[in-house]
């Protein structure tokens, strides 16, 4: 079922704003256009499906999928898993949870391994999302059948809720 949106826009031709007759002040008339939906990712003029397949489990909470066409990175959404390579989110995660780096690298490659066991190459995914990350990942919800996976690796241990590093303190 295809949603119309409609764009009200002022138009500023020769003709399109009238006087009224009692009042100097211009009266502005509207027009109502259709505009047809566009996919975010591929901006074609027909919805797209939510439907993907998995080509990578890249770590704990980031995957590679295949969606309407195009290869895209998903990170999910509202969870941190640990980090699987030394970097400064590694560090600021050593810092926060009171870890060893060493046990930060080592939960991170373990929350991995408990996505890539859940999620084998080739599984068909449905993607739930609405914004991408600056990165430019898609940020979403993915299920495998019935099963909401952001909140099962929240569940496996191997993950926390996402924590924004810039406002924690």
């Amino acid at each position: 079922m295809n949603k119309h949106y409609y764009l009200f826009s002022l138009l500023t031709l020769a003709g399109c704003v009238a006087e009224c007759h009692k009042c100097p002040k211009p009266v502005v008339q509207y027009e109502i256009q259709t505009i047809e939906p566009v996919c975010p990712v591929c901006t074609k003029k027909d919805t797209c499906s939510n439907e993907a397949e998995l080509l990578e489990v890249i770590d704990g909470d980031t995957i590679k999928i295949l969606y309407n066409c195009h290869e895209e990175n998903v990170r999910l959404l509202d969870i941190d898993c640990f980090e699987t390579k030394s970097n400064s989110r590694a560090e600021w995660q050593s810092t926060y949870y009171h870890l060893e780096q060493d046990e930060v690298l080592q939960k991170g490659k373990s929350s991995a391994n408990i996505l890539k066991n859940l999620l084998h190459s080739g599984a068909k995914l449905n993607l739930k999302w609405e914004r991408r990350d600056h990165y430019g990942r898609i940020l979403g919800v993915v299920y495998a059948g019935e099963l909401n996976v952001n909140n099962y690796m929240l569940s496996s241990g191997g993950c926390a809720p996402y924590v924004d590093r810039r406002q924690a303190k």
